[in-house]
């Protein structure tokens, strides 16, 4: 949708609009019928904004219509310049009960997950995600799965820890955890939101339902999360106990780690 002052042209699902001052910027629209599913969207914009880093990227906005939609199978790998935008996801209203004790998806844009992880990526800048919800996420009950993890530690390998993203924006987000019947053997979903060795983020309004971990930042070395904000993160999450196994994870992490090459 186009306001008065600004004019927009499609083909091929690529929308590029333009202002009085310009070109706003190309943007993908993954409510087109020219893309098959989210992933051929996701597919589509990345293509476009490249990942070269020698001054020649591009980046775009990815609007990402109402309801869910499906993400399956391994991690989808993001790059910078990707500008998802949802709708803003809704939860229901459920009389006696505080609005942050228990959480349904209620309207909004909201990502099925297909029971895995559902971002990745590594050496991203200029990333946003705002206005989304994800659900059924890491319901195999894998230790440190999450809804996204940036970066990692090279555990193991022997290498330095890699970098996550800098400059940066993720908002109003809401991830719901898997909801387990009997004991959080085998279906919990872990954490929610990962960065490792990142900076320069702005991150506002996260929630976590049903989770061990919300919000975890991990350092090494000389990577930092330094000059970056976060506010208003909320995690409910799972009862906490031995017999759970997950009496040690706190809702919210922020650790300094020695990674595989032993910074």
């Amino acid at each position: 949708n186009c306001s008065t002052n600004l004019t927009c042209t499609m083909s091929g699902g690529v929308v590029t609009m333009s202002a009085s001052g310009g070109v706003a910027g190309p943007s993908f629209n993954c409510a087109s019928p020219q893309y098959a599913n989210l992933k051929a969207c996701l597919d589509a914009a990345k293509t476009y904004v490249g990942n070269g880093n020698a001054g020649s990227d591009n980046a775009a906005y990815i609007y990402l219509p109402s309801g869910t939609l499906s993400l399956s199978g391994t991690p989808y790998t993001l790059t910078g310049g990707m500008q998802i935008m949802g709708v803003a996801p809704r939860v229901e209203y459920i009389a006696g009960t505080s609005a942050d004790l228990n959480m349904i998806p209620d309207g909004g844009t909201w990502i099925d997950c297909g029971g895995n992880q559902c971002f990745t990526g590594t050496g991203i800048r200029g990333l946003s995600i705002t206005n989304v919800g994800f659900q059924d996420f890491c319901t195999s009950g894998t230790s440190g799965c999450s809804v996204f993890t940036f970066g990692n530690g090279n555990g193991g390998t022997g290498g330095a820890g890699v970098d996550g993203v800098a400059w940066s924006t993720f908002s109003n987000l809401i991830a719901i955890g898997h909801t387990c019947s009997s004991g959080l053997s085998g279906c919990y979903s872990d954490q929610a939101w990962v960065f490792y060795n990142s900076q320069h983020i702005h991150g506002d309004f996260m929630t976590a339902f049903n989770t061990n971990l919300g919000l975890n930042l991990i350092s090494q070395g000389p990577e930092e999360p330094m000059n970056s904000v976060f506010s208003d993160i909320y995690t409910y999450t799972y009862a906490k106990s031995s017999a759970n196994g997950n009496s040690s994870k706190p809702g919210l992490w922020l650790q300094c780690l020695t990674d595989g090459a032993g910074n």
